[in-house]
């Protein structure tokens, strides 16, 4: 049966301080946390959002919204990618085959297999349009995925990527399937995200299924790209809420010259400055997921929201480490943890400078369609 707001909402808090939040500082430290995770939320039913019908799981941007923010408090960004990330993916194959969505959906909300995105290439970057990957038709009718990408999240234990690819010379999406003769992982080591395993994916002649029609990977990915941004931006809010706490308490503790650190206007001001972005952040991201909800959200609003959370984020760790001083610089803290994070949420989804390219080209649209 599913659960309703207040009981999903109370499941997720009992399970992220059970199961997750002692657990980040060993998981840093080995670089992965263990696959079974997946299985225990799966058990709680928070993998599915509390949800019995996968269309309601995929439109229920609210329960989305609580299940990354409480993921991120725990203290760890890499525990929101590992464990929510797989509703952007199941967002883009929901405009596939529908028995295979369904097929795919049940293994991967059972915990019993992961499904990610892998879109970026070495030489690609944010840019679709560079994509060298290609895939070919067999004698028989199969498809056939050939490339490689890069800085997957839980690329090396994956077993089914949402991939792009030129077929028919046209850029198109598709399903692969691990397979040990054909898929291939390397792992790489980022300056974050250290409990989330990344991985340079090499595919050769993997077999592929087409994701809506030849030529849509843009329009598909549209959706799902401004959900993933959504989420980073929920991600980036709720890590920076989490350091201004702890930042705000440490200032009320630290004595300087008799008196608390806080005292010091300097200090006071900063705090006063980080929550204020916080606060206008928070909000117009609930604007956005208003608006997703009633789907009227534009891209260009999901790419402000991204990108201003990122920016709050990044100041409020910048700011917080040095509140902090040398205890904001102990490795596997939550402040210095933070920090080094803070960098790649502004890379992921596109980075900040292709999140502007979208909003520029959104606000004279209707200037350049008056000219011409």
């Amino acid at each position: 049966m599913a659960m309703t707001i207040t009981e999903f909402q109370a499941s997720a808090r009992e399970f992220v301080a059970e199961a997750i939040t002692q657990n980040i500082p060993q998981w840093e430290q080995e670089g992965t946390y263990p696959l079974d995770l997946h299985n225990r939320a799966a058990d709680w039913k928070l993998l599915q959002l509390g949800h019995d019908d996968y269309d309601q799981m995929l439109a229920d941007a609210e329960r989305q919204a609580f299940w990354l923010a409480e993921l991120t408090r725990a203290g760890s960004q890499a525990m929101a990618m590992g464990l929510a990330s797989h509703m952007v993916s199941l967002t883009a194959l929901r405009h596939g085959n529908q028995q295979v969505f369904e097929d795919v959906a049940e293994q991967v909300v059972s915990g019993e297999k992961l499904i990610v995105m892998a879109l970026t290439e070495p030489g690609a970057g944010s840019d679709l349009r560079a994509i060298s990957s290609r895939v070919e038709q067999h004698c028989d009718g199969s498809l056939h995925f050939s490339g490689e990408k890069k800085f997957i999240c839980n690329g090396s234990r994956a077993d089914f990527f949402i991939t792009a690819a030129y077929y028919q010379n046209e850029l198109s999406l598709f399903l692969v399937e691990r397979e040990p003769e054909t898929t291939h992982a390397d792992d790489l080591h980022c300056i974050g995200w250290y409990g989330l395993p990344v991985s340079s994916i090499t595919f050769t002649n993997a077999r592929a299924a087409l994701i809506g029609e030849v030529g849509e990977a843009a329009k598909i990915l549209r959706k799902a790209l401004a959900k993933e941004r959504l989420n980073l931006a929920v991600m980036s809010n709720a890590s920076a809420k989490s350091i201004l706490e702890y930042a705000g308490k440490y200032s009320t503790e630290r004595m300087v010259q008799g008196k608390p650190l806080y005292k010091k206007q300097a200090i006071l001001h900063k705090i006063a400055t980080m929550s204020t972005q916080l606060k206008v952040s928070e909000a117009y991201v609930e604007k956005c997921f208003q608006a997703l909800k009633e789907r009227d959200l534009t891209d260009e609003e999901t790419c402000i929201a991204k990108n201003f959370a990122v920016a709050a984020l990044e100041e409020a760790a910048n700011q917080c480490v040095h509140i902090c001083g040398a205890a904001g610089c102990l490795q596997h803290t939550l402040v210095e943890r933070t920090y080094r994070d803070a960098k790649i949420l502004s890379l992921g989804g596109g980075s900040t400078e292709i999140m502007n390219e979208i909003i520029g080209r959104g606000l004279l649209r209707p200037f350049i369609k008056m000219k011409d």
